[in-house]
């Protein structure tokens, strides 16, 4: 066994841990803009005096700024990795030689090779025969099994706990995400109370803002701190069993000793933590004179129970469709939103009237309305959840005809929407449709995806095949991919998500797969495959991800939407539709579906969650571990 795992260190060393150009374990770690991580000396002399060169993996051509090399950015996560691999090293080389058995105090010519069951110590012969006379003796093999099935028994109580912590991280994450959200619709409340009712003061605007801003950092540091705390217990539970697992197959009965009790101690210490409430918190702004002074009011709603299960399937998440809680300070606006069954809604149909559609693209779910790209009437369309008509705004550009088509469209956290085009632009629009700014690209930009977690919006190329990265104030900050079948190659990217956890999910449409990358650009995983058995696509176009991890699949080709694990495991068929272009889900359950070739929109208002123990499991408390020290590439 330690053989074995030495050999998969040593392959984990040198696939992700060492530089490409050395080939040794990696020293100053930068990581440059095509996602390539080399060692800082390793640039220098690679780059020599020019202030541009070629990446040795990729071929892509990197501009060096005026700092040159020690100006590119560093590589936090993987230098951490690589601290972290070397100190494991070190401690193994330290307690790999089994030490000399121990004499015995008492008999000094006499060695500590026997164990005494009922009082737990080592003893040598002649301690037998005098002080533990009538004890249960074992020799020091028995003694070493005893030990090593307790720390098997701690391990196993470990990972449960650890499981238990990540998914409490999980549902901070989620926490955290839909605490944003809440507070980008109150702001856009308050502006839109502010233009409806002209006689308010902006001083009055600008002190419901600030009491926003002040409630929204008081939840969030909360937040904060509890992610804290859990990452501090999962650090400590981890390493220790880290430690334990590495020494459980040797046969220093010592070693072995104190590994048991470092683990014993650690499971005890997170068994007493206090479980933190986790809650949701939703900000409301009041329109009534008897809130005690308040402009801004708060739904407060528990996140799990007691045994931190998931809500069940259709429970709501928003707080225009909760039973008022006791603790909410309630706004009359609640009471007038009220829910109604809904069926299966068809919305549209081919045609230039408000409601139809020519070749309806990407689709989106934004406070309570589906914002749909009409590329061949050149205008987003918004409905909301019953498939009722609401308004629409034309993405008509004035000399210039091509850049006016849409391909695709997402919100970032001011609430904006960014519309991709035909002509390599990117133009925001504010949500009624006034235009914001524009932002070029050389290609032809098509699925977008905002990442909530890096604050960035992550964009598909379908002329380059490759994705953008890009900063909310437009600036570009990486591109991943070019063309090609393999890991981080593509052929026709067409749409993209972005999970809780900000792993970038892409369609990769003409290479019949969906390929999965950490939020530093890392290769995670692929699934699917030409063909129509389960697990298989054919040209996928739209994906989306639900809460817990798993990934909805617009599976194009084969007339279906599919559902899949945070793993790429296949679960469910959702729903059998002709030619499904895009997909968005809704906080109730409602699952959005585009039909280009039909020109309409299916409204499926019951999709049945689906919460696995694989989803968003062991990996996201490992990857958690180094939460605020990725790189933002």
């Amino acid at each position: 066994m330690a053989a074995a795992d030495t050999g998969f260190r040593q392959q984990v060393r040198e696939e992700f841990l060492s530089c490409q150009i050395c080939f040794e374990t990696f020293r100053q770690p930068k990581i440059l803009p095509c996602v390539h991580t080399f060692c800082e000396r390793c640039l220098l002399k690679h780059a020599g005096r020019h202030q541009s060169f070629n990446c040795p993996t990729c071929r892509r051509e990197i501009t060096l700024t005026q700092n040159g090399v020690a100006g590119l950015e560093d590589n936090h996560f993987i230098a951490s990795l690589t601290e972290t691999f070397q100190a494991t090293v070190e401690r193994e080389h330290d307690t790999a030689a089994p030490a000399p058995a121990d004499r015995c105090l008492v008999h000094s010519d006499q060695l500590l090779n026997l164990f005494c069951s009922r009082c737990e110590v080592m003893v040598c012969g002649e301690c037998v025969n005098e002080e533990h006379d009538g004890h249960v003796v074992t020799g020091l093999r028995g003694a070493t099994t005893l030990r090593r099935k307790n720390i098997s028994a701690l391990l196993q109580n470990g990972r449960e706990q650890t499981e238990t912590l990540c998914d409490l991280l999980r549902r901070v994450n989620y926490a955290e995400g839909e605490l944003i959200n809440s507070r980008r619709k109150a702001k856009s409340d308050i502006h839109e109370n502010g233009r409806e009712n002209v006689g308010e003061s902006d001083a009055k605007l600008s002190s419901t803002e600030g009491e926003l801003d002040v409630k929204f950092s008081r939840r969030m540091k909360g937040l904060q701190t509890t992610r804290g705390r859990l990452l501090q217990h999962l650090d400590e539970l981890a390493t220790a069993c880290e430690r334990a697992g590495n020494v459980v197959a040797g046969d220093n009965y010592d070693i072995l000793c104190e590994e048991e009790d470092m683990l014993s101690e650690v499971v005890s210490k997170t068994r007493r933590f206090g479980v933190p409430e986790l809650c949701l918190f939703y900000f409301i702004s009041n329109h009534v004179e008897d809130n005690d002074g308040e402009n801004i009011g708060e739904v407060i709603m528990p996140l799990a129970g007691p045994a931190y299960a998931p809500p069940s399937p259709g429970v709501s998440r928003s707080p225009w469709h909760t039973p008022p809680s006791p603790r909410l300070n309630r706004s009359p606006r609640l009471s007038r939103r009220q829910t109604r069954p809904q069926q299966n809604v068809e919305v549209g149909g081919p045609g230039v009237e408000p409601g139809r559609f020519a070749g309806p693209a990407s689709v989106i779910i934004s406070d309570s309305l589906g914002y749909v790209v009409d590329r061949g009437n050149k205008r987003i369309q918004f409905f909301n959840l019953e498939g009722d008509f609401v308004s629409e705004f034309s993405t008509r550009t004035a000399g210039d005809r091509r850049s006016s088509i849409p391909n695709g469209i997402a919100t970032d956290s001011e609430n904006q929407l960014w519309v991709t085009t035909s002509s390599g632009d990117v133009t925001v629009y504010e949500t009624r449709g006034s235009h914001i700014k524009t932002v070029k690209t050389n290609g032809e930009p098509w699925g977008i995806a905002y990442d909530v977690k890096n604050d960035r919006m992550i964009i598909t190329d379908v002329r380059q095949h490759c994705v953008i990265i890009l900063r909310t104030d437009g600036s570009p900050l990486a591109t991943l991919g070019t063309m090609g079948r393999d890991d981080y190659q593509f052929d026709t990217p067409s749409y993209v998500a972005v999970n809780l956890l900000g792993d970038i999910i892409v369609s990769d449409c003409r290479n019949h797969c969906v390929k999965v990358f950490d939020e530093s650009g890392r290769f995670m995983f692929r699934f699917g495959g030409k063909g129509s058995e389960d697990g298989r696509l054919s040209y996928p176009r739209g994906v989306c991800a639900d809460e817990f991890g798993n990934i909805i699949v617009a599976d194009y080709g084969n007339d279906r939407v599919e559902l899949f694990d945070s793993n790429g495991k296949f679960l469910k068929h959702i729903a059998s539709i002709e030619w499904p272009a895009a997909v968005a889900l809704g906080t109730q359950g409602q699952l959005l579906v585009t039909n280009d070739c039909k020109h309409k929109m299916t409204i499926f208002s019951h999709y049945q969650r689906v919460s696995t123990s694989d989803s968003l499991s062991l990996c996201c408390s490992i990857r958690s571990l180094y939460d605020g020290r990725l790189p933002n590439v």
